[in-house]
C-alpha cells in the first residue's frame, strides 16, 4: 500500500469514529505524510477506545490540525 493510500485509509477510520460531518477536515492531500506515524497512533487510540468522551473527541481533532500541511 503505497503512502497516500495508507493515509487515506488511515483519515477513512478517522473520519468513521469521530463522527464528523465536515469531510473536508479528511481531505488526504491537506496532510503532511511525514506525519503518517502520528495520524496511526492517533487511530490507534480511538480504536482502543469503545467510546470517545466529547473532550477527548475535540482533542483528537485538534490534534488532527496540528498534522495538515
Amino acid at each position: 500500500m503505497s503512502t497516500n493510500q495508507t493515509l487515506a485509509s488511515l483519515l477513512e477510520t478517522l473520519q468513521a469514529r469521530l463522527n464528523v460531518v465536515n469531510e473536508g477536515l479528511f481531505n488526504p492531500e491537506d496532510f503532511n505524510p511525514e506525519k503518517i506515524d502520528d495520524l496511526a497512533a492517533l487511530v490507534q487510540f480511538i480504536k482502543s477506545r469503545s467510546h470517545l468522551s466529547l473532550q477527548e473527541n475535540e482533542a483528537v481533532i485538534a490534534e488532527l490540525k496540528t498534522l495538515r500541511k
